[in-house]
């Protein structure tokens, strides 16, 4: 839950941001410029290593210790780009759908692709072994 409503937070303020920045339109400029700085600004200096990060420590047992031992050199090749590829194949279509929608739906639709976007997440996470812990890279 601290990590959905800490999201929903960032996420929501980053909207509204964008909407001051580029206008809440849904012209195809506004959208492909909220796209670009969602997917190349965003999503690969915060969003995606949060998220990783987030979903390593609940695999970790939420210890610290052994998160920061897990992350080790090469923690974002290893952690961020396997769901930062994937992320591009969900969210590049997902963000231009929601913003083309009004501002007051934008929330709404990203939360409910986030729901999809989680599991796929988990199931990646199943799959990324970290050596030095005892999370293992199931078939």
């Amino acid at each position: 839950m601290v990590w959905w409503g800490s999201m929903g937070m960032l996420i929501t303020s980053f909207y509204h941001l964008q909407g001051v920045w580029f206008g809440n339109e849904p012209s195809p400029r506004t959208v492909l410029l909220k796209v670009f700085v969602d997917m190349a600004g965003f999503t690969i200096f915060i969003g995606a290593p949060f998220n990783a990060i987030s979903h390593l420590w609940k695999d970790c047992g939420w210890d610290t210790a052994r998160l920061r031992a897990a992350m080790g050199p090469g923690w974002y090749r290893r952690l961020v780009l396997p769901n930062l590829l994937t992320n591009y194949f969900v969210w590049f279509p997902g963000t231009l759908i929601f913003y083309s929608m009004p501002m007051d739906l934008q929330l709404v639709v990203a939360n409910c692709i986030g729901c999809f976007w989680a599991l796929m997440c988990a199931r990646i996470a199943a799959h990324s072994g970290v050596p030095g812990s005892d999370i293992d890279a199931r078939a």
